[in-house]
C-alpha cells in the first residue's frame, strides 16, 4: 500500500499528476473496491468479440452517436465514404465545407 491507497501498487503508470488525480477521482466517484483493477484487467483479457458485440447492441444507439475524425483526409476519406455514414466536413474554423 502506498500513501494509504491499496490501488496504487497495481495501477498503470501515469505521465502526469492530472492523470493520477483523475484516476483517484474515479475511484471515489464510483466507490471502486481495492481489487477493481485486477477485475477489469481479467475482463479485458478474457472478453471475446461476440460478448463485445452484445454489449454494443445493448448499450449503444448508432442513431445517437457522432464520430469525430481529425487528420489529413487524403489518408482516410475514401474509406469513410464507403462506410455509408453521412459525412460532414469542417474547415479549421469549424465551418461546413460544401
Amino acid at each position: 500500500m502506498r500513501n494509504g491507497w491499496p490501488f496504487l501498487p497495481k495501477c498503470p503508470a501515469y505521465e502526469t499528476n492530472e492523470q493520477k488525480a483523475s484516476f483517484l477521482y474515479r475511484i471515489q466517484k464510483y466507490s471502486l473496491q481495492a481489487g477493481f483493477i485486477d477485475k477489469q484487467n481479467k475482463i479485458l483479457k478474457t472478453i471475446n468479440k461476440e460478448e463485445i458485440d452484445q454489449l454494443v447492441k445493448k448499450y449503444l444507439d448508432p442513431e445517437k452517436m457522432v464520430m469525430l475524425i481529425v487528420g489529413d483526409k487524403v489518408h482516410f476519406l475514401d474509406s469513410l465514404k464507403k462506410s455509408g455514414y453521412t459525412l460532414i466536413e469542417l474547415d479549421t474554423e469549424g465551418r461546413r465545407i460544401p
